[in-house]
């Protein structure tokens, strides 16, 4: 804690650039998926409120995954009509993707572990 006993922020950190975040993103974006279909601008606003603003997914780095994902059939994409504006991709996970995330999840989970009794 600082000494004005407020509690400290979480750093910023840009998905693409951490090392630590290295092969966890496809994870991230499995598991935003899993509650729902969602379009790109969603699915980057979804990782930056569900980490409390600690996470942030760049357009450059999150659509080519999202393009990479749907080739490996983790997902699919569809258009949809918009309340406004143009036509939007919208991304759901497959059931290949649903396997993947569970079995990516377990793994991390271990790791996780691993690593805080090694550092505990």
């Amino acid at each position: 804690m600082k000494s004005n006993d407020e509690p400290r922020s979480l750093p910023h950190i840009t998905l693409n650039h951490k090392e630590l975040l290295k092969g966890t993103t496809e994870t991230i974006i499995l598991s935003a998926l899993r509650e729902q279909p969602m379009h790109g601008y969603y699915l980057r606003h979804w990782i930056r409120t569900h980490s409390n603003g600690a996470l942030k997914c760049s357009p450059g780095m999150l659509y080519p995954l999202l393009h990479k994902l749907e080739k490996q059939k983790l997902i699919e994409a569809q258009w949809k009509r918009s309340k406004r504006g143009p036509r939007k991709k919208e991304y759901a996970i497959t059931t290949q993707g649903h396997i993947i995330l569970m079995e990516n999840t377990a793994e991390w989970l271990k790791f996780v572990s691993l690593i805080h009794q090694l550092i505990a």
